[in-house]
């Protein structure tokens, strides 16, 4: 009388998913639109865009205020990364430069 041996053969298949980072216009459209205007051009807080108020403001102090807060604005240490905070700054900036 044969034997006969079955074997069985599990294989696992990891699938990841990697999501496209937003863009600064994203990062913008969703964290600072609401109150400095689609177009950067002023809202609940003051205007950003071509001659606005960032103008006036060195880099490292929009970093700051943008991380920190400052009166009504609020804190995004804790939502952004500190390059999306960067990046935001020079998205601001360019769109001065753009003018």
């Amino acid at each position: 009388m044969a034997t006969t041996s079955t074997t069985a053969t599990t294989t696992t298949v990891i699938t990841t998913t990697t999501m496209a980072q937003p863009t600064v216009a994203d990062v913008y459209a969703t964290n600072c639109a609401a109150c400095h205007g689609a177009e950067l051009e002023g809202g609940v807080g003051p205007e950003l865009g071509p001659g606005g108020h960032a103008l006036g403001h060195p880099d490292a102090e929009l970093v700051a205020i943008i991380t920190n807060g400052k009166n009504t604005m609020p804190a995004f240490a804790d939502k952004l990364t500190e390059q999306q905070i960067v990046d935001l700054v020079a998205f601001i900036k360019e769109a001065d430069d753009s003018s």
